[in-house]
Formats: structure tokens, C-alpha cells, sequence
């Protein structure tokens, strides 16, 4: 759906809850569609703090980052590109 409306209308963002918040999801908006998005990501999920802790394969749950509302650029294993996560 949203590849069909991306075409056919202007899109700066897609925002979704953690439903919608698959590695394949993020690849498709990010990569396909040259869209910015905004999800909601599970605190289970296992990110790395730099692309060297990526390469490293050193990665830490979100539900371990301090709480606040510090901006902190991720890493997730799957995707190419960071992510910034507002915990």
C-alpha cells in the first residue's frame, strides 16, 4: 500500500507502530521508496552503538539505553543505513 501511494502522492515520512517495524519494512521505505520513517521499535531488539560495534557483532538490547530523550544514532544487524532512536 504504501508503495502504491508513494507514486501517486507526496510522502516525507511513513509512521508506524512496531507491527510494522521489520528489517524488510525499513529496507523497502528507506531503500525503494527514498522515504524517511518513524517506528516504533520493540526494547527486545538488539542494536550497536557504532558501525565498528556492527562490524564487530557487538550489539546491546534498546531496553538497556538509558531512558531521556537523547537522540542516539543505531545500528541493526540487517539494515545498511543507522537509524535514530529517541528512547
Amino acid at each position: 500500500m504504501v508503495k502504491d501511494c508513494a507514486y501517486k502522492c507526496r510522502l516525507d515520512y511513513v509512521l508506524a507502530d512496531s507491527w510494522f517495524s521489520s528489517v524488510e519494512n525499513m529496507q523497502a521505505i528507506k531503500g525503494e521508496l527514498n522515504i524517511d520513517f518513524i517506528f516504533v521499535l520493540k526494547s527486545n531488539r538488539k542494536v550497536a552503538l557504532s558501525k565498528a560495534d556492527k562490524e564487530n557483532k557487538l550489539y546491546i538490547n534498546i531496553e538497556s539505553l538509558q531512558p531521556g530523550q537523547q537522540t542516539v544514532e543505531v545500528w541493526l544487524e540487517e539494515l545498511d543505513f543507522p537509524l535514530l532512536l529517541i528512547k
